[in-house]
C-alpha cells in the first residue's frame, strides 16, 4: 500500500460562531448547538439588562440593571499536515490534555518524520495558535487504520475542533486506501464516546486495564468508505 497522501494542501474551515466573554461583566452565551449560528453572523451583540421595557426583545437575560456585552464571531481554522515547527505547541497541548499516557517528545519527532501516518493540526486563524492535533496510523498490508491520538487545547474546546480534525483525518486516511478506522477510548470518557458515536463509530470490543491509570478502553470502529460497508476488515 502506498502511504504517501496529499496533505500538503491546507483546508480552511470556518466554524459557526459562539459568543465569547470580552469584559469582566459580559455574559457568555452558548446555544445548545453552535449549528444555530450562521457563519456570516459576525459582530457585537448587546445583551440588555433584565429590567425595563427596552430589553423586552432581548434573548439574553442576566443580572438586573446592568449592560452586558458579548462578541459573536466565526472561528476559522487552518487544517494541514503537522510539521517539525509544531513540536513545542504539540507538547504543550499534550501536557494540558493528558496526565498519563502522554506522547513523548521523541514520539512526536518520530511521527513528524514518518509517512505511514496521517498527522494533522488545526490552527486558529485569528491568532495563529495551535488548536489541536490528530494522529492516525496506517498499517501496511491491511485496509485498517488506527486513530492513535486526538487532543484539543483546553482554550479551544467546545468549538467543534475535535470533530473537524477527525472528519479531515478520515478524508485523508480514505485517500490513502484504508477502509476502516479503529480506535480505543477510555470507558469513562463520555464526551469522546458521544463524539465518536455521532460520527458513526461503533463499539466492537473492550480492553480491560488498558491505560496507565488502570481504566478500561472501548474498542470502536467505523467504515470510512460508505460504499464498502459490506467489506470485512483485514
Amino acid at each position: 500500500m502506498d502511504y504517501k497522501h496529499p496533505i500538503a494542501e491546507v483546508s480552511v474551515i470556518r466554524l459557526r460562531p459562539t459568543l465569547q466573554d470580552y469584559s469582566d461583566n459580559s455574559v457568555v452565551f452558548k446555544p445548545r448547538s453552535t449549528r444555530q449560528w450562521h457563519p456570516s453572523t459576525i459582530g457585537t451583540i448587546l445583551a440588555l439588562s433584565s429590567t425595563g421595557n427596552d430589553n423586552a426583545a432581548s434573548p439574553f437575560r442576566h443580572s438586573p440593571g446592568r449592560y452586558h456585552y458579548a462578541r459573536c464571531r466565526a472561528v476559522s481554522y487552518l487544517v494541514a499536515r503537522a510539521k517539525p515547527g509544531d513540536l513545542e505547541a504539540l507538547l504543550a497541548i499534550e501536557a494540558a490534555c493528558f496526565s498519563t499516557d502522554r506522547l513523548s517528545r521523541r514520539s512526536f519527532k518520530r511521527w513528524l518524520r514518518r509517512e505511514d501516518c496521517v498527522f494533522l493540526v488545526a490552527t486558529d486563524e485569528t491568532d495563529g495558535t495551535l488548536a489541536g492535533y490528530i494522529l492516525v496510523l496506517l498499517r501496511r498490508g491491511t485496509r485498517l487504520a488506527r486513530l492513535y491520538s486526538l487532543a484539543v487545547a483546553p482554550s479551544q474546546q467546545g468549538r467543534g475542533v475535535a470533530r473537524l480534525l477527525l472528519e479531515q483525518a478520515e478524508r485523508h486516511t480514505r485517500s490513502s486506501g484504508a477502509l476502516y478506522m479503529r480506535l480505543e477510548v477510555a470507558s469513562t470518557n463520555s464526551g469522546a464516546i458521544r463524539l465518536y458515536e455521532s460520527l458513526g463509530y461503533e463499539q466492537f470490543g473492550l480492553y480491560h486495564d488498558y491505560y496507565d491509570d488502570h481504566s478500561d478502553a472501548l474498542r470502536m470502529e467505523k467504515c470510512i468508505h460508505p460504499t464498502n460497508r459490506a467489506v470485512t476488515p483485514t
